[in-house]
């Protein structure tokens, strides 16, 4: 395998959906950016959405596949930090912070672009972010700007990560109210 930490993630279970492992649930996220990037709710900026998928990136054609690239690999870490809560719900403490670097590790032994590794960086680091945004609904001020500071000038390929993430775990365990309220943060 090209990618030995690619194994962990097959057969490793996905606490939000009980009909896909994490490697499974990596395939679906790329289906769903593929097949529908763009929320319902920016499908009035849907050209601007365009431009930054498709807006040259030191060299690499667009972000569309730097975008996949991170969602193929978002969740490398998430067999390593699991634990069951109190709840009997299956968590996974800090794999957001714990797959950046792997995935920035990745990214440097493949010898990607410095700009190219801080976006998957962001997308990585901050793909949980919208999702933060929802626990108190509607986000305050505060919540947001953090938001936009940490994902700067990629705040809008953060989100269209979220929603692929979201959309992907959509299952028996996810409420429909979590793609309606990602929907309305964007």
């Amino acid at each position: 395998m090209m990618i030995p930490a690619i194994e962990n993630m097959q057969c490793a279970e996905h606490n939000h959906s009980r009909y896909l492992d994490v490697w499974e649930h990596s395939l679906r996220a790329i289906e769903m950016f593929e097949t529908r990037p763009t929320p319902d709710a920016l499908q009035a900026h849907h050209r601007e959405v365009e431009r930054y998928l498709n807006g040259p990136l030191m060299g690499y054609p667009g972000r569309w596949r730097i975008v996949k690239l991170g969602l193929l690999l978002y969740d490398i870490a998430k067999p390593r930090p699991r634990a069951v809560n109190l709840q009997g719900e299956l968590r996974f403490a800090k794999y957001e912070t714990v797959g950046t670097e792997v995935v920035v590790d990745l990214a440097r032994r493949l010898r990607l672009g410095r700009k190219v590794i801080k976006l998957i960086s962001c997308l990585v680091g901050n793909h949980l972010c919208a999702m933060k945004l929802l626990k108190s609904w509607p986000p305050k001020r505060r919540a947001i700007t953090r938001f936009l500071m940490n994902t700067g000038e990629d705040w809008l390929g953060v989100l269209l990560f979220s929603y692929a993430d979201v959309r992907a775990g959509l299952g028996e365990l996810r409420p429909p109210r979590d793609i309606s309220r990602v929907e309305l943060v964007m």
